[in-house]
C-alpha cells in the first residue's frame, strides 16, 4: 500500500521463489518487464513514517506474514544419509572404490571388502560430526520469547516468531526464560520512544555496551532510514536482531520521551520500536545466512595433492607401460590379467590409506576442536587452516583487556605555558614541529583542582557521554568511564550526574539534549541543565577529536595544536572538551 503496508489482496498477484534462504518476488518496475527481486523491507522510510506508526490490524498482519513470512531463521537440517552421500561422491572416495573393484576381480576379496568397509565407517564419522554442528548452529537461532505488540489499536503480547515488518512493539530489558537461555531482540527494530543500552557482541564481538537513542525527526529535513552505505540508517537508533538489551527505559530526560508516537506508553513502560526487518533479513539472519551459504564445498583437494599425484602418475604411466608392451609380446599371457596389472599400477599412484587417514585427521580435529566451542561446517577447511602461520584480528580489545585509564587535563593556561617556553612559532611552521612536540603540557590529574581551576572540564567528562547506569554501575565506552571516574563526578538515573567529594563545591548536570556521537563527524555533543555553576544555568558541552574540534572554536588557544600533538607522541588517547554558556 501507500504506507508501506502490503495490500490485503497481494498474495494472490505475486509469483516467489527462495534462493539461499533470501525470497525473491516478480516484480513488474525492472526496465525490462517482469523481473525477480528479493523482497523489499520498510528500512528507507522517513523518520515521521515509523514515528506516526500505530501497528497493524488483522488483515495487513496476515498479508505482512505472508509477503516477509515467519520471524524465525528456518536453518535446514540435512539427513545423516544425505551428507554421507555427498562424501561419498567425492573424488577420492570414488577413486577408491573403483581400486576396491579392481582388486576384487583380481581375487583379492578379503583385502578389498576390509578396505571399503573402513573407508565407509570413516566417512559416516565424519558426517555424523557434521550433523553434530548443524544443530549446535541451529541453537544459535532466536528463542521463542514473546512481547507486546500494538495490533488494532490496542496492546497484546505475542510471540517473537508473529513479528511482521512495520509492527510497533515494546521492548524490555532482557532476561533469561523458561528453558534457562538467554533472551535476545527478536527483529531488527527502529526505536521511535526511549533510551536502551545494549551488547552487540553476539553480532560484532565487541564487549562494550551501546547506548540506543529514540529517532530524531528534524524540522527541516526528513532523515531516511536503511541503507548503510548512503548512511541512511542511524545505528544508534536501530537494535539488531540478536544482541541483548540490558536496560531499557520509555523516557529519559535527554530527548528520549514519547517523541511524538501515537502509540502512547506501553503498559511494561518499555521502549516503543518498529520492526523493520525480520528473519533472515536481519543482522543476525545475513550472519546465519552467510554460513550456511559459503562458497563451494571444499574438500581435501588441493592444487599441491594434484601436482603430487601427478609426478608419481608419470612415473606409474612409464611403469604400466613397460609392462604392458612386455605382455604383449608374450603369446601366452591372459590379456584379461595383464589389462588388471596394467590398471592397478595406475591406481596405486594413491595409497590405499590416503583417503582414510585424511578422515581419521579431520575428525580427530573436528573433535578437539567441539571441545573448546568451536564449530566447523565445512570439514575439510581444517585441513586449510593448518596452513595459516599469522592470524589477524581488527580489534586488539578482543585479545586484551578494553579498560583505559584517565591521565589528566591539559588546560589552556598549561597549554599555552608550555607553549612560551618552546622556541620559536611551531603552530603553522611543520619543520620546528621536531623540537616542540618533544614539550609536554602539564596534566591536571587532582579532581579537587580540576573542579576549582577548569570546572567546565569536569562538566564535559561528567555529562557528554553515552554512559547508563547498568545494574547501579555506569556502563559503555571505556574512555568515557575512565574520565568520569577521573573527575571524581558520579553517574544518576535520568541522565544525571553530580560531583564528588573532591568537588569545592556541590554541582550536579541534568542532560536535556544529547547528540551522540558520529563517526562522520568525529563528535559528539550535549545541551545540559547545572546546578552550582556561576552564571547562566545552562551548557553546551562537546568533544570530540582534536583537529576536529579546532573548526568549533571561536579562539584557538596558544599552543592547541602543538600540545596534542605531543601528546600523542606519547601514545596518549587525546580529545578535545568544550563549553559555552547559553541563555
Amino acid at each position: 500500500g501507500e504506507d508501506g503496508v502490503p495490500a490485503a489482496d497481494w498474495s494472490r498477484t505475486q509469483l516467489s521463489f527462495e534462493h539461499e534462504s533470501v525470497v525473491y518476488r516478480m516484480s513488474d518496475t525492472g526496465n525490462s518487464g517482469n523481473t525477480f527481486a528479493p523482497v523489499e523491507y520498510p528500512d528507507r522510510r522517513a523518520a515521521t513514517w515509523y514515528v506516526s506508526r500505530t501497528g497493524h490490524n488483522d488483515v495487513s498482519a496476515e498479508a505482512s506474514a505472508h509477503k516477509w513470512g515467519a520471524n524465525e531463521l528456518r536453518v535446514p537440517r540435512p539427513g545423516f544419509w544425505d551428507i554421507l552421500l555427498e562424501q561419498l561422491v567425492a573424488p577420492f572416495f570414488v577413486f577408491q572404490t573403483f581400486c576396491c573393484v579392481l582388486w576384487l576381480a583380481d581375487e583379492y576379496w578379503y583385502y578389498s571388502l576390509f578396505t571399503l568397509a573402513m573407508l565407509v565407517v570413516f566417512e559416516s564419522t565424519v558426517a555424523s560430526q557434521r550433523l553434530r554442528n548443524v544443530d549446535e548452529l541451529m541453537s544459535l537461532t532466536p528463542n521463542g520469547a514473546s512481547l507486546l505488540v500494538h495490533r488494532g489499536g490496542r496492546w497484546q503480547r505475542r510471540f517473537a516468531k508473529e513479528l511482521v515488518p512495520g509492527d510497533v512493539v515494546s521492548v524490555c530489558a532482557n532476561g533469561v526464560n523458561d528453558a534457562g537461555e538467554e533472551e535476545v531482540v527478536p527483529a531488527d527494530l527502529v526505536l521511535v520512544a526511549g533510551d536502551a543500552t545494549v551488547t552487540e557482541a553476539m553480532l560484532t564481538g565487541e564487549s562494550t555496551p551501546q547506548r540506543k537513542r529514540a529517532i530524531e525527526v528534524s524540522a527541516g529535513r526528513e532523515r531516511l532510514m536503511g541503507d548503510t552505505i548512503d548512511m541512511t540508517i542511524d545505528k544508534t537508533a536501530t537494535l539488531f536482531a540478536g544482541t541483548r538489551v540490558l536496560r531499557a527505559e520509555h523516557g529519559s530526560a535527554s530527548g528520549g520521551g514519547d517523541g511524538g508516537v501515537r502509540v502512547g506508553r506501553p503498559p511494561d513502560k518499555g521502549c516503543v520500536c518498529v520492526v523493520v526487518r525480520t528473519g533472515f533479513g536481519t543482522a543476525q539472519g545475513e550472519l546465519v545466512r552467510t554460513i550456511l551459504h559459503t562458497g563451494e564445498r571444499v574438500t581435501a583437494d588441493s592444487r599441491e595433492t594434484y601436482a603430487f599425484i601427478a609426478v608419481l602418475l608419470a612415473f606409474a604411466a612409464v611403469a604400466s607401460t613397460r609392462v604392458l608392451l612386455h605382455g604383449l609380446a608374450d603369446p601366452a599371457r591372459s590379456r584379461y590379467k595383464l589389462f588388471l596389472n596394467c590398471v592397478t599400477i595406475l591406481t596405486s599412484v594413491i595409497p590405499p590409506e590416503l583417503p582414510m587417514e585424511l578422515s581419521i585427521a579431520v575428525n580427530t580435529s573436528l573433535i578437539a576442536l567441539s571441545k573448546r566451542r568451536v564449530f566447523c561446517t565445512e570439514p575439510f577447511r581444517v585441513v586449510d587452516a593448518g596452513r595459516c602461520d599469522v592470524c589477524c584480528f581488527d580489534k586488539t580489545g578482543t585479545l586484551t583487556e578494553d579498560e583505559l585509564r584517565y591521565e589528566g587535563v591539559a588546560t589552556a593556561r598549561d597549554v599555552a605555558f608550555t607553549a612560551a617556553l618552546a622556541p620559536g612559532d611551531a603552530e603553522g611552521a611543520e619543520g620546528a614541529e621536531g623540537a616542540a612536540c618533544d614539550a609536554c603540557p602539564v596534566l591536571t590529574t587532582c579532581p579537587g583542582d580540576l573542579s576549582r581551576d577548569v570546572a567546565e572540564a569536569a562538566l564535559v567528562l561528567a555529562s557528554c557521554h553515552s554512559l547508563a547506569l547498568v545494574g547501579g554501575a555506569a556502563a559503555g565506552d571505556p574512555m568515557e568511564r575512565a574520565g568520569l571516574a577521573g573527575c571524581d563526578w558520579t553517574l544518576l538515573p535520568q541522565d544525571r550526574s553530580a560531583s564528588g567529594a573532591s568537588s569545592v563545591a556541590r554541582r550536579t548536570a541534568r542532560v536535556m539534549t544529547r547528540h551522540a556521537f558520529r563517526s562522520e563527524l568525529r563528535r559528539m555533543s550535549a545541551v545540559v541543565a547545572v546546578d552550582g555553576f556561576d552564571g547562566s544555568k545552562r551548557r553546551v558541552v562537546a568533544k570530540g577529536a582534536p583537529e576536529t574540534m579546532e573548526a568549533t572554536l571561536r579562539k584557538l588557544p596558544a599552543g592547541y595544536r602543538r600540545a596534542h600533538k605531543a601528546l600523542a607522541r606519547r601514545g596518549y588517547r587525546v580529545i578535545a572538551l568544550c563549553a559555552k554558556a547559553i541563555p
